[in-house]
């Protein structure tokens, strides 16, 4: 088709009239757009998240059964091990990855991104193995001393691959591509179960099995991303040093946080190795595994908020944060009823009548856990805008709270007291970051912390929109 002068000329008129549209559409809309997208986002991820969920519990409910309190105790230990040597090492790798991919004013070549990943994931591994073979007879004298010693080389196996899962996840997370993200991860659930029951119902292999299976479920997980996100993908060979520097620098602020945060999450565990038997920590481990049910709202809602509020400038992300961390926190508040409520039949119910001493840990650490939810929503806050210290500082306030009044309650109260302590630890955090977020932002607490009717209607329509959305259609005012 030819087009001639004329017809040229009324197409770029046309070109100038749409954009002049476009640039007429009230920034509040886009914004809305931008909300819809995410809230599409957080629907798929938690709808994803909650099936892996149910299964997850389900495993979680065979292992308990088959293994009894002091074996679930024994893997709780086993379990948690990795993930506190991940928090000590991983030096915000993810976080970085996720900023530079992101931050239009610091955005990093995918490729190079791509190699540094696969340099730092050699580099720490080999670091990290080395250095628990020199702690080796002092952790298996201590926190692993009911354990025989091959336990101790698998979780050395698990430390590479538990690293690349969250460094190769991240570039998928900063892309934004959650639907192949969660499709990966559910996968990957329903294969562990089938491992598990295959392990300990066919093969019977006790506590060996299900731990073998937590390291396939890894490697697997890790051998996933590696394809889709490295695999026939442009990567940098060479890594680069100062690309490098700048992602450690980002990140060990990042570290840091996290660090505390996970110390805070894990360590009653070990301290209560010190005290107690691995039947008490069973006990306590079932406990833990119900409230943190709750905890998969804000973890999904932290992990699509991430991306999303670091594109933004500092006032819209303060903004999307309150209103993130009301609605959050509302949506929250209902299944922890649920839990207060029904905590003692369901323990009898899914674990057994064996497992009701842990009753008591249920219901003191649900406070905590509640207030808890905050804390993982303002923390991505922080985080987009480079401002991690804070969170550190509010974080190792916390963290100092745990472990003193762990070490005080412990003995005297046993699983009770360790539920005491880490509720009220959780409580100050959350509370402390909260203050430092309303004095940089100037929003309100009632803002951050209640849901209004705006935000009701919001739900209902992009809940209409997701269920029906050949049906709902977007009114465009110009």
């Amino acid at each position: 088709m030819t087009i001639t002068p004329d017809a040229d000329s009324a197409m770029r008129g046309m070109d100038r009239m749409a954009h002049g549209v476009v640039s007429r559409i009230p920034p509040l809309l886009l914004a809305h757009r931008r909300l819809d997208t995410f809230s599409s986002n957080v629907f798929i991820v938690f709808t994803v998240k909650a099936i892996s969920t149910v299964v997850g519990m389900a495993t979680g409910i065979l292992v308990a059964r088959s293994l009894g309190p002091t074996g679930k105790g024994s893997y709780a230990l086993i379990t948690t091990l990795p993930a506190l040597v991940f928090c000590l090492v991983h030096l915000g790798v993810a976080e970085a990855n996720v900023y530079f991919l992101r931050k239009q004013t610091h955005q990093m070549d995918p490729a190079v991104i791509r190699g540094n990943t696969m340099a730092f994931t050699i580099l720490i591994s080999g670091f990290t193995v080395a250095t628990l073979l020199l702690l080796k007879p002092y952790l298996c004298s201590t926190f692993l001393s009911e354990l025989p010693d091959i336990y101790f080389y698998i979780i050395l196996l698990l430390v590479p691959f538990f690293l690349f899962d969250t460094f190769g996840s991240s570039l998928l997370v900063a892309f934004e591509q959650f639907k192949l993200l969660s499709a990966i991860n559910l996968a990957l659930r329903f294969v562990d179960t089938f491992v598990v029951v295959a392990v300990l119902y066919i093969f019977d292999l006790g506590l060996m099995g299900v731990v073998l299976a937590y390291l396939l479920y890894f490697v697997l997980k890790s051998a996933a991303f590696f394809l889709v996100g490295f695999w026939r993908q442009p990567i940098r060979r060479i890594p680069d040093l100062r690309s490098m520097y700048s992602s450690i620098k980002f990140g060990l602020k990042s570290h840091a946080q996290s660090l505390t945060g996970v110390l805070h999450y894990k360590i009653d565990i070990y301290i209560l190795a010190l005290f107690l038997t691995p039947g008490d920590i069973g006990y306590y481990s079932i406990a833990v595994a119900l409230v943190s049910l709750i905890f998969y709202i804000p973890d999904v809602v932290g992990h699509v908020m991430y991306p999303k509020v670091a594109s933004l400038n500092e006032k819209d992300a303060h903004l999307f944060t309150a209103q993130t961390c009301r609605n959050t926190l509302f949506v929250t508040i209902l299944p922890a009823a649920g839990i207060i409520v029904f905590g003692r039949f369901l323990i009898r119910l899914l674990y057994g009548q064996e497992f009701l001493p842990a009753t008591s840990a249920l219901y003191l650490l649900m406070p905590g856990t509640i207030t808890m939810c905050l804390y993982k929503i303002l923390t991505r806050n922080f985080t987009s805008r480079n401002r991690q210290e804070l969170t550190v500082f509010a974080g190792l306030f916390g963290l100092l709270i745990n472990v003193g009044l762990n070490l005080m309650l412990i003995p005297r109260m046993g699983i009770a007291g360790a539920a005491l302590a880490t509720s009220i630890s959780y409580s100050s955090t959350s509370i402390l970051l909260l203050f430092f977020f309303l004095r940089q932002s100037g929003i309100r607490a009632k803002d951050s912390l209640f849901i209004n009717g705006s935000d009701i209607s919001a739900i209902v329509q992009t809940g209409q929109s997701i269920v029906f959305p050949h049906k709902i259609k977007p009114r465009v005012q110009v």
